[in-house]
């Protein structure tokens, strides 16, 4: 699909970064990079080329760099708030309760008993120091005793990503539960000294 489009450059700044991002979802970081950066020279506030400007400079090894597009990315996201169908943050907390209820106990084990907190995103200290300003989810405070599971003593629930991701108030609670499992899977349970799978497999 990518070589039956035209050439660059392109009408507006989200056409750009449209084939842009396809050129980064297939591994052609040096042509995504031209069409990201380009979007942000057109449309400053283009949170999604931030976001991506980010991730490529990432993968390039420019950790500064992408530091400072994903606090672009980040303050933006922030400014654009909540979408008027969110759910409040009380509701969030209650979803998030239900959640941790429903889960396996091979995995409720890691996160019994842990306070949850909701909020618009990740701090500005946190991207800072590397987490994604898109997480949905994240896990602090974890308690690794010998005698026991490791546990997480504290839940953040970033609203503002997990309305992006569900995109429909109804779909809120199901994604909050699928993002715990996640994070529970990938903090505990993965072994982060394993290889990569290959990428056809990512998908």
């Amino acid at each position: 699909v990518l070589k039956r489009i035209p050439p660059p450059p392109y009408e507006s700044a989200s056409q750009a970064f449209l084939v842009g991002r396809a050129y980064y979802e297939v591994g052609q970081h040096d042509r995504a990079m031209e069409l990201v950066e380009e979007t942000v020279k057109k449309d400053p506030e283009h949170a999604e080329a931030h976001y991506y400007a980010g991730l490529l400079r990432d993968a390039q090894g420019d950790t500064r760099g992408a530091t400072q597009a994903f606090l672009r990315s980040r303050e933006l996201d922030v400014a654009l708030g909540l979408p008027p169908w969110s759910p409040t943050g009380e509701e969030l907390g209650q979803m998030t309760s239900r959640a941790l209820e429903a889960l396996a106990p091979v995995l409720k084990q890691y996160v019994a008993g842990a306070d949850v907190f909701v909020t618009d995103a990740p701090g500005v200290e946190l991207v800072a120091d590397g987490v994604d300003p898109r997480a949905l989810v994240l896990l602090d405070g974890i308690v690794d005793d010998d005698a026991a599971a490791p546990q997480a003593s504290r839940i953040f629930i970033y609203a503002i990503n997990i309305t992006r991701v569900a995109g429909t108030a109804d779909t809120v609670e199901a994604e909050i539960a699928d993002a715990i499992e996640r994070e529970i899977s990938a903090t505990f349970l993965e072994d982060p000294d394993a290889e990569e799978p290959p990428a056809k497999e990512l998908n």
